[in-house]
C-alpha cells in the first residue's frame, strides 16, 4: 500500500484503515436496519452483540462453551448468538427461528463486506493501484472481491497460522533475508585482495627461483 501514513489516525484520516474486524467489532455500529418478516428493523444502539456471533451463525466459527469474550459474557455457542443477535431487535431467543437469526447474520456479514470493498475500491482509485489483493488474518471472508480483482491469499498459501501472523512473519523473513546476505558476505573472500596478497607467480619464475 503506498501512502505517507505513519499512525492509526493518519490512517483513518486518508481512508487507508478499515477499522472492522469479524470478532470484536459491534453489530450496532455496523447496520442501522435489519429486514426482519417483511420489515425494516432500526436496530437497537447498544452492544448486545458482535461479528463473532455473525461468524458463528454462518458457520465460519465453531462453538464454545469455554469462550465467554462475548458482548454479555456469556458462552460462544449457537443458542448464545441467537439471543444477541435478537435483542438487536428487542427480541430473544424464543422469538425467532434460528434460519430467520441465520439470515440475519447474512444482512450484517454483507454490509461489513460491501463497507470493506467499497473502501477498497476507492483506495485504488486515489492511488492508481492494479486491482489486486494480499489476503492475510483470519477474517478474509470479509473480503468479497469481484471477478475483476486478482487475489492472493496468504492462508492458502502459508497457512492459517503464519496468516494470522502475516506482518510479524513478513519482519522475521526480511530479518533472516538481511542476516544470510551479511553472512554470505562474511564467508565469500575478497577476490580482488587474495589476487593483490596472494599473486600468482608464473610457473617459469617459480622455477627459476
Amino acid at each position: 500500500m503506498v501512502t505517507q501514513a505513519k499512525t492509526d489516525f493518519d490512517r483513518l484520516t486518508e481512508g487507508s484503515l478499515i477499522y472492522l474486524g469479524g470478532e470484536r467489532t459491534s453489530l450496532a455500529m455496523l447496520v442501522d436496519t435489519l429486514e426482519f418478516r417483511g420489515h425494516s428493523i432500526p436496530v437497537m444502539r447498544e452492544h448486545f452483540a458482535t461479528m463473532t456471533d455473525v461468524r458463528l451463525l454462518l458457520g465460519m466459527l465453531p462453538e464454545s462453551e469455554s469462550d465467554s469474550d462475548t458482548a454479555d459474557g456469556k458462552p460462544r455457542t449457537k443458542m448464545h448468538s441467537i439471543n444477541r443477535i435478537a435483542r438487536l431487535l428487542g427480541l430473544s431467543f424464543e422469538d425467532l427461528e434460528q434460519s430467520e437469526a441465520v439470515d440475519l447474520a447474512q444482512q450484517i456479514h454483507d454490509t461489513a463486506k460491501a463497507i470493506i470493498l467499497e473502501k477498497i475500491r476507492q483506495l485504488t482509485e486515489a492511488y492508481a493501484l492494479p486491482k489486486c489483493l494480499v489476503l492475510s488474518g483470519h477474517n478474509d471472508d470479509l473480503i468479497s472481491a469481484t471477478g475483476k480483482w486478482k487475489t492472493i491469499s496468504l492462508r492458502e498459501i502459508l497457512g492459517a497460522s503464519v496468516s494470522r501472523n502475516a506482518p510479524a512473519f513478513a519482519v522475521a523473513s526480511l530479518l533472516a533475508a538481511e542476516i544470510e546476505q551479511k553472512e554470505d558476505r562474511i564467508r565469500k573472500p575478497d577476490l580482488d585482495r587474495v589476487i593483490f596478497e596472494h599473486p600468482v607467480i608464473p610457473e617459469h619464475e617459480r622455477k627459476r627461483g
